[in-house]
């Protein structure tokens, strides 16, 4: 049976996991973190197994969760580097313009070079590594533009990546949290005996924590569709006011820069469905 150990980024680093998945005679890992110095950590913590990697998979295109794989590949070249088309496109279309915005915030720690994954991976296929399945579940749109759950069939165990922020505050910004709530339902429903799920920020969880999920996401919509007059243009005055509100609900969560960010996003996404009902 597989055993999944999680590496943690610190909280500047985004508080970001990576999963290295256990095989008889080796080992994969799913996600490689956002910055150098935190995939160099990952790769040390991997050569510690004393096992070869095996093969990579990248759930989504967000940079915390590819932007390491040129460090990785560096001490073993050469490897499958699994992920679905679309975030093989959104990856291409956007890591240049990722690189220009965060390099001045963490200079040479923000790596030069992005390496794209090579193999394709299709919705519901499944992908075998040594003696363990891979089932790589693309939910579409959501978290981010493409975003993808593992199941391991042979240990039950959902890799829930940023599916599931567990007791962290999560990345909203770009506005797509009623599909978020749709892809919870699903993922609760299809994988009702999972036995454990592990989350692309915060620590593993039972099946529930999807549940807690979507009640922050639930909260956070009601924030912002009671306290902005203009879903159009949220004032700062709202912003903050909306911001202290989260805050106090969720005062111990790590990633609290994100919260005042994300509100914009989401004014946006109620904007449109509002004036989409009309």
């Amino acid at each position: 049976m597989s055993h999944v150990h999680v590496f943690s980024s610190v909280e500047s680093a985004f508080y970001v996991n990576s999963f290295v998945i256990e095989t008889t005679r080796g080992l994969v890992l799913v996600d490689t973190q956002f910055l150098t110095s935190s995939a160099q950590q990952l790769r040390d913590t991997i050569r510690a197994h004393g096992k070869p990697l095996l093969a990579i998979v990248i759930t989504h295109p967000h940079p915390d969760h590819f932007n390491g794989t040129a460090e990785i590949e560096r001490e073993w070249p050469g490897l499958p580097i699994y992920a679905t088309q679309a975030t093989i496109d959104v990856i291409r279309a956007t890591e240049a313009d990722k690189r220009a915005a965060w390099t001045p915030v963490y200079g040479e720690d923000y790596p030069r070079q992005t390496v794209l994954p090579n193999t394709v991976v299709v919705p519901g296929q499944a992908v075998f590594v040594d003696d363990v399945e891979l089932r790589i579940d693309d939910l579409g749109e959501g978290e981010s533009a493409d975003i993808t759950v593992i199941h391991l069939p042979q240990s039950n165990q959902l890799i829930a990546s940023d599916l599931l922020y567990h007791r962290v505050h999560p990345w909203l910004a770009e506005g797509r949290t009623k599909q978020w709530l749709n892809q919870i339902e699903i993922v609760r429903s299809r994988y009702t005996t999972a036995t454990a799920v592990f989350a692309g920020h915060g620590e593993a969880a039972e099946l529930d924590a999807l549940a807690q999920q979507a009640e922050y996401l639930t909260n956070f919509r009601n924030y912002v569709r009671n306290g902005v007059a203009d879903l159009t243009r949220p004032t700062p005055e709202e912003k903050s006011a909306i911001a202290a509100k989260v805050l106090q609900r969720y005062p111990n969560y790590p990633l609290q820069m994100l919260v005042e960010m994300n509100i914009d996003g989401v004014a946006k996404e109620l904007a449109a469905e509002v004036a989409s009902a009309r």
